[in-house]
């Protein structure tokens, strides 16, 4: 083995001292006389292989600079950081920009670190190196610092020719308290101010203290399944006496947590914690997720708070006795525009949170819905509105002597589930009554003969008036809206009517006015709403 390595170098030195001697290019990899102008050619046989220089870290970069000099000049390297080759210039390396940067030189002594820094705050635009710069041809250039507890410094700008200062900002939290000195060099790794002093930062302890007001700390925001936290918050409730920095989390639960930190002052105030991270759904979810306060080092600090993981669609009954129509009074014409009172309101107990499309039986003239998303269990109410501006139904009619239309809300929720069994009952009246009245009064508080005479005199308005008792004959149901004059008085009814069908009594009618004569008085009785005759009644006033 001893026999065969001596043999080797032997050759290697021979072959050498041959070259040396010639003053004949040293060639690798091939037969060929090489280049006259070079010291030594490498050959890729075949073209398949490429010369490898040696690859450094910007890191180990800077190392090296620490032993060259301008004898050096020339050396090469590939820096894998940048992904480019460098070599020596005899003061510097060679940038790594295809670009061409700028030139420029330091004023050390006016350059410095800005700012103040806090353990645990996030540096903010306040804290910055300062650099004094003389360019002399302008261009691209970058600044960048070693990472130290926590923070480092860095920029990259476009500078023109003149005097600057540049500041370079600072990107990071603080970890630890003391002194920290840093070195900052250009794009090509190169040292700008070695061992200034004056690129130094003093960390300070600058904690606040405060109490908790855990009955007021609650989340802001819902989750959905699987779906990256976005704007949802915990908002947390604090009493601070000390003024200063903050630096609070919490527990993660299946894939969420919430972190923040920054500076209160102090009084009470809130501290607003971002949510961060998926949230996961697990088997029998139920959806509750409750998050404990924490400091920075996971220390508990006594205070929880509870959120909802929305499912694709909430799980909730519904408490069919409870839903109410209000605004119609359950009855509705052909044409009838829905108003904002005109609602359904309906409580429903939720057992897992999440989005809700509640709507009434799609089949019915009338469509009452809800959607929207539900953020919280128990027992809620919602309020349902017509899906319609204007009810549209002219029939058909029913004429056997029942209501004219009676419908059954059914309530769905997604178009899969139903519920209640338990029918509300509305109706759809004829847009007009259809009725007439017959020509014999019965008055309210009838003594003698046709009608009380003390309730109406001669000439004497009447100032309350009177309500009547008539015979008239429904046919269909709908709005009323009839009104009949003579000698001076007005007998009249606005609203519904038709409960019953046939000969039957109404007593809704009023009459208002001064009596102008005595006599049989007959009044001939009209609809307003179609100017239809509907006969009339006969009155004997004797004044």
């Amino acid at each position: 083995m001893k026999k065969t390595l001596y043999s080797f170098i032997i050759i290697v030195f021979a072959i050498t001292q041959s070259f040396a001697q010639t003053d004949a290019p040293l060639v690798i990899g091939g037969q060929q006389k090489g280049e006259p102008n070079a010291t030594v050619e490498i050959i890729s046989k075949g073209g398949t292989k490429g010369f490898m220089p040696p690859r450094l870290t910007s890191a180990q970069v800077i190392t090296l600079t620490q032993n060259l000099t301008a004898t050096s000049e020339g050396l090469t390297v590939f820096n894998i950081d940048t992904d480019c080759l460098q070599y020596w210039k005899g003061a510097k390396w060679s940038d790594c920009s295809t670009y061409s940067n700028a030139e420029l030189t330091f004023d050390c002594s006016a350059s410095s670190i800005k700012g103040s820094y806090s353990l645990d705050k996030v540096v903010s635009d306040n804290e910055y190196m300062e650099v004094k710069v003389n360019v002399t041809k302008s261009g691209p250039f970058s600044f960048y610092s070693d990472s130290k507890n926590g923070v480092r410094f860095y920029l990259t700008t476009i500078l023109e020719t003149g005097s600057h200062i540049v500041q370079v900002p600072a990107v990071g939290t603080p970890k630890a308290v003391g002194d920290f000195t840093y070195n900052l060099f250009d794009q090509a790794g190169n040292a700008i101010c070695a061992g200034n002093a004056n690129f130094k930062t003093t960390v300070i302890d600058n904690t606040a203290n405060f109490t908790i007001k855990c009955s007021e700390t609650a989340i802001v925001g819902s989750f959905h399944d699987n779906v990256a936290a976005d704007i949802q918050t915990l908002v947390v409730k604090v009493a601070v006496s000390t003024a200063g920095n903050y630096n609070l989390k919490t527990n993660t639960v299946n894939g969420l947590w919430f972190e923040g930190s920054g500076n209160v002052n102090f009084g009470t105030t809130e501290i607003i914690l971002n949510a961060k991270g998926i949230a996961n759904t697990i088997a029998g979810d139920t959806g509750i997720r409750t998050f404990t306060l924490q400091d920075k080092d996971g220390v508990s600090l006594g205070c929880t708070a509870t959120t909802s993981l929305m499912a694709a669609k909430a799980v909730f009954t519904v408490n069919c006795n409870s839903a109410i129509m209000e605004g119609t009074d359950k009855i509705f014409i052909p044409d009838y525009v829905f108003r904002d009172v005109d609602k359904l309101t309906v409580t429903i107990n939720v057992t897992r949170t999440g989005p809700i499309s509640l709507f009434t039986d799609p089949s019915q003239p009338v469509v009452y819905s809800y959607i929207g998303n539900i953020d919280k269990t128990g027992n809620q109410t919602i309020t349902m509105k017509p899906t319609i501006e204007k009810l549209n139904y002219h029939g058909p009619w029913d004429t056997s002597g029942s209501p004219r239309m009676f419908f059954t809300l059914k309530f769905f929720n997604f178009d899969t589930d139903t519920y209640c069994s338990t029918p509300l009952f509305y109706r759809i009246w004829d847009y007009v009554a259809q009725y007439k009245f017959l020509n014999t009064l019965v008055p309210t508080d009838i003594q003698t003969d046709q009608f009380n005479f003390d309730k109406v005199k001669l000439f004497v308005p009447i100032t309350t008036p009177i309500g009547l008792v008539v015979p008239i004959n429904f046919t269909s149901q709908g709005m009323i809206n009839c009104k009949g004059t003579a000698a001076g008085l007005t007998i009249s009814f606005s609203g519904t009517g038709g409960g019953n069908y046939g000969d039957t009594t109404f007593n809704a009618l009023t009459i208002t006015g001064t009596l102008t004569s005595t006599g049989l008085i007959t009044f001939p009785m009209y609809d307003q709403l179609t100017g239809k005759f509907l006969g009339g009644f006969t009155i004997n006033f004797k004044g």
